[in-house]
């Protein structure tokens, strides 16, 4: 310690054996010196002088003057913090006598500091929660601060605030049911939750009570049932068991079984062996491309499984893909699109076998240029399939056979592609944080990537110039959202309002720099994340509902004759497909989040 924090603190410790020190007398006393620091220092010519009853109040009192005159709340809970730790470490004779008394003090103080933080606290996160509603900035200001989970508002915690809504809804169905639940979901799944036991058996009592007043002819009563089932054991981390497996696929409406309706439909539907190129073990291959070098350009071809040349619009095996919307791939089991003898046998683009494909066709310059794309229903024949490894491992040793040769010279146009292309390192750190995958994609995993970013967004513009019903990947620049305009209110609010403005304003940037989700709609406003002006989904059609829904619009709009009756069946299904949709596909994701949570138990 040095001299004058010495001299100083034997100054502040005669001052508390007399009376207690405001803000303004410490300022006259030692200028702009750390009068916490010096406090401090007293404090150990205390525990080293006789048991003085007189300082120790006086020396609370010193906290709380300072404290209500609005000096650094954190300093002054670390200073505490810091006696009590030397009064625990030291060894004087009245130790046993003053540290209850300092534990007391602490409790108060930090109660206290709780309270305003608490109030700032609250009124950052409800922002974010009722007003924002933005999942991706929920959980990443909850990763940046985890205290925010157990955020209260007049004694009550958040997640049991949002339980109260939740519960005014009896439609579970309602956006606003399932957007709170995931939140719930967030904030309950966080290693720093924390409830009462009163809170939680007060809370279990309420939940119980609106399942024992379920209808049981209502036809949702078992998801109903699971739904708050799933609420309860989330807040009593309840013993994990596979019955709370089947209680989230009720809870999510996500069937691992196809119905009676399903499979009968599946055995009239003549099999055949199917083709394509895909990672090792993948079973739904749905995607194969070929390559040819011709004097000044590349002539490329890329084939798709063609699923409506199989399973008819509207059918019964049709619209339980839609009710699906995408292939599961979780740690243990793959729930699929469609029945496995159609998504691994009769579609899949297995080698040496004849399939049905829509076959996309262009020529790539150079210079990144594109010319005569054209698009077509044909066949083909997969002459071979190579897992990512053994075609990385090509890549890099080279090879001397003619499907070789054809790796290389895709690896040679995809380059160009990824040369001419604008950066979209962005665009996936969003898709990162969105979906938790950290991995890189390697060079011939990188090979897809480029030619599906390319024919996709071909086919979006195709449909664009002509005019036609089409349901479009859209990716809003973040300046655009709603959620933006709120974000900007809350910095002004802050710069207004919050005293620590610094931490809460790059919490906020932070949040208006994350990028807004893709969604899917009927009208386009192109995809900002890869700098297209209009982009689909149509090249995993056995695996993403979307991209069949692209072929079924090619077979009705440009393998035969359009019609003003197609164009009024499509735009009135296009709106409601992707309303459900894209609601669906974030189901998924949460089902699959909390699937694999509990899977870890049973481990």
């Amino acid at each position: 310690m040095k001299i004058y924090e010495q001299s100083n603190g034997y100054k502040v410790y005669l001052l508390l054996k007399e009376k207690p020190l405001t803000l303004e007398e410490l300022k006259t006393l030692f200028n702009e010196q750390d009068y916490i620091r010096i406090i401090q220092s007293s404090f150990l010519i205390f525990i080293n002088s006789e048991y003085n009853e007189i300082y120790l109040d006086n020396l609370f009192e010193t906290y709380m003057n300072l404290f209500n005159e609005s000096y650094n709340i954190n300093k002054i809970a670390s200073s505490l913090e810091s006696i009590i730790k030397k009064a625990k470490k030291e060894d004087f004779s009245f130790k046993n006598t003053i540290l209850p008394k300092l534990e007391e003090f602490s409790k108060v103080l930090i109660t206290k500091i709780r309270n305003v933080n608490g109030k700032t606290d609250y009124d950052f996160i409800s922002t974010l929660i009722y007003k924002i509603k933005s999942i991706p900035y929920l959980k990443q200001t909850i990763n940046l601060t985890p205290r925010y989970v157990n955020t209260y508002n007049n004694g009550k915690h958040i997640v049991l605030e949002m339980i109260d809504k939740l519960l005014n809804y009896d439609d579970i169905n309602n956006p606003n049911v399932t957007y709170f639940n995931s939140i719930i979901l967030e904030f309950i799944n966080s290693s720093s939750f924390s409830l009462s036991s009163e809170e939680i058996q007060e809370y279990c009592v309420l939940i119980n009570k609106r399942i024992n007043e379920l209808s049981f002819d209502s036809k949702d009563y078992t998801r109903k049932k699971s739904f708050y089932q799933g609420i309860i054991n989330g807040l009593t981390n309840a013993e994990i068991t596979s019955e709370n497996i089947d209680l989230i696929k009720n809870k999510y409406g996500v069937s691992t079984t196809f119905n009676n309706d399903v499979m009968k439909q599946l055995e009239s539907i003549p099999k055949e062996y199917i083709v394509a190129i895909d990672p090792v073990g993948c079973l739904d291959k749905d995607d194969a491309i070929s390559i040819e070098k011709i004097d000044d350009h590349y002539h490329v071809r890329v084939y798709n499984a063609d699923v409506p040349s199989i399973i008819r619009k509207d059918s019964t095996i049709d619209l339980e893909a839609r009710s699906r919307q995408e292939t599961l791939y979780l740690s243990d089991v793959e729930i699929t699109l469609y029945p496995e003898e159609i998504s691994h046998e009769l579609l899949s683009l297995n080698t040496h076998s004849i399939k049905n494909v829509i076959c996309y066709e262009f020529d790539l310059y150079s210079d990144g240029s594109v010319d005569n794309f054209s698009f077509r229903p044909t066949k083909a024949i997969i002459n071979r399939s190579m897992s990512y490894d053994e075609a990385n491992q090509i890549l890099k040793s080279g090879g001397l056979t003619k499907q070789d040769e054809t790796l290389l010279l895709l690896s040679e146009a995809a380059e160009i592609l990824k040369r001419t292309s604008p950066d979209r390192t962005l665009y996936y750190e969003a898709k990162k944080i969105i979906h938790g995958n950290n991995r890189l994609l390697t060079q011939s995993e990188s090979i897809n990537e480029e030619f599906a970013i390319l024919y996709q967004s071909l086919v979006a513009n195709y449909y664009v110039t002509n005019g036609y019903p089409f349901i479009f990947r859209n990716h809003p620049t973040p300046d655009t959202t709603e959620e933006y305009e709120q974000l900007l209110r809350l910095k002004r609010r802050i710069e207004q309002d919050y005293t620590d403005k610094a931490t809460y304003m790059k919490i906020a940037d932070g949040l208006i720099n994350l990028y807004p989700r893709a969604f899917y709609s009927l009208n386009n406003i192109g995809h900002f994340g890869l700098s297209k002006k209009a982009y689909a989904h149509c090249g995993s059609a056995l695996r993403r509902y979307s991209d069949t829904t692209v072929q079924q619009l090619h077979y009705d709009f440009v393998f035969s004759k359009p019609t003003k009756e197609k164009e009024i069946y499509w735009v009135k299904r296009i709106l409601e497909q992707c309303e459900y949709a894209n609601q669906r596909i974030e189901d998924n994701l949460q089902f699959q989040r909390e699937y694999e949570r509990v899977k870890t138990f049973l481990k």
